[in-house]
């Protein structure tokens, strides 16, 4: 099954759902399309949304999740399809492509933004509104899955530009991918660095960003790297999301993006919940590991958890504390997002208005908070 408008699609033959493969001679054209995932990722989204997203034993290692096509909205399948695609076209077809059309969205979830920065004075509007895209159509629906994070940082930046007295910040984004909060950023007006390990991102990083016409800067290298690829006290604000769980060492982590940061800067920390995963795994019928969650102190469920290592708002919260920051607002992510399939929210209008209200209600639940699928903690550097 395939998109139907990306060049080069033909269908193909494979074990389990039919794939898309590209025609032609070059090996990146006729390998299939997998989501735009990394190999340790596809567990994790399958086990956050298990209603829409799937794997097998087959896709184990693989960049890949399936997808229970009676589960997932129209639009987002065009945009994971679009993304994964992108990720492995030939770089001439992917720049010939990205001259045709104006890709929807940003990602698997849809998340789009506005450039209200360069007619804001003529219009009126509030800087950087977020919007979702599907299948070429824009509304002013704030993303379910990242609006409260996106709320966050929208409080973080306007107090640090009144802070400096400019609107334009240095951003660091150490994990940053192909540039789902990045490429944001940057058309508010603000200067982004993305630093992340994978190449392929970091091309597609560059891809998405020249089609919004804003300048990334990316740079190969881990979080650990930090140090010895950006200058110390360079940085207004730290994005460091789904990063803290797979480093070798958090608390080293956390003390290279503490020398980034000028005084008085913010970090922004996205990281997965111990609490949640047990959930989604007794959603998904494995009790004993849902159970092993509960017990072991990194979060994990067993030797094949793609994922190392999981926080609690208060483990979080202490580890910043232990790396000099001073602790902010916390806020759970993401608590009925993953639980509520994307037809209910697709198909109701103003049903995804109402469910971001419900998430930002109980992102700040005393009780809520501590069940969703991440948590996001605020720090400054004193």
């Amino acid at each position: 099954m395939g998109s139907g408008r990306l060049p080069g699609e033909a269908p193909g033959l494979s074990a389990g759902p039919e794939p898309v493969r590209g025609s032609g001679a070059s090996p990146a054209a006729t390998r299939p399309f997998p989501a735009p995932v990394r190999p340790w990722q596809h567990e994790l989204i399958a086990a956050a949304a298990p209603g829409t997203f799937f794997t097998t034993s087959h896709y184990d290692g693989h960049a890949a999740v399936l997808v229970r096509l009676a589960a997932v909205a129209a639009g987002e399948l065009a945009e994971l399809l679009t993304d994964a695609w992108r990720l492995r076209a030939p770089k001439r077809v992917a720049a010939a492509f990205d001259g045709q059309v104006r890709p929807a969205g940003d990602g698997a979830y849809g998340v789009g933004w506005a450039r209200p920065h360069r007619a804001r004075a003529a219009r009126g509007g509030e800087r950087g509104e977020p919007t979702l895209r599907a299948e070429g159509v824009t509304t002013k629906t704030p993303a379910v899955r990242t609006a409260v994070v996106w709320g966050a940082l929208r409080s973080v930046l306007a107090e640090r530009a009144q802070a400096v007295g400019r609107d334009a910040l240095d951003i660091v984004d150490a994990g940053g991918g192909t540039g789902g909060f990045a490429v944001p950023l940057a058309e508010l007006g603000h200067t982004v660095t993305v630093v992340d390990p994978s190449p392929d991102s970091l091309a597609a990083l560059e891809r998405r960003a020249k089609e919004k016409g804003v300048g990334v800067r990316g740079l190969q290298g881990d979080t650990a790297d930090l140090g010895d690829l950006l200058d110390r006290d360079s940085a207004d604000l730290v994005l460091c999301h789904s990063v803290l769980e797979y480093v070798d060492d958090p608390t080293a982590a956390l003390a290279a993006v503490a020398g980034l940061l000028r005084p008085g800067g913010a970090v922004s920390v996205l990281a997965a919940n111990p609490v949640a995963s047990a959930i989604h795994r007794a959603l998904a019928g494995q009790f004993d590991e849902a159970r092993a969650v509960l017990a072991d102190p990194r979060g994990t469920w067993g030797d094949r958890d793609p994922t190392p290592r999981r926080f609690t708002a208060e483990t979080l919260s202490q580890l910043l504390t232990a790396t000099g920051f001073t602790v902010g607002a916390v806020h759970g992510v993401r608590v009925f997002a993953d639980l509520v399939p994307s037809r209910l929210v697709d198909g109701e209008p103003g049903a995804a208005d109402a469910l971001v209200a419900l998430e930002q209600a109980a992102a700040v639940h005393p009780v809520l908070r501590d069940v969703a699928t991440q948590v996001h903690v605020l720090g400054r550097r004193p």
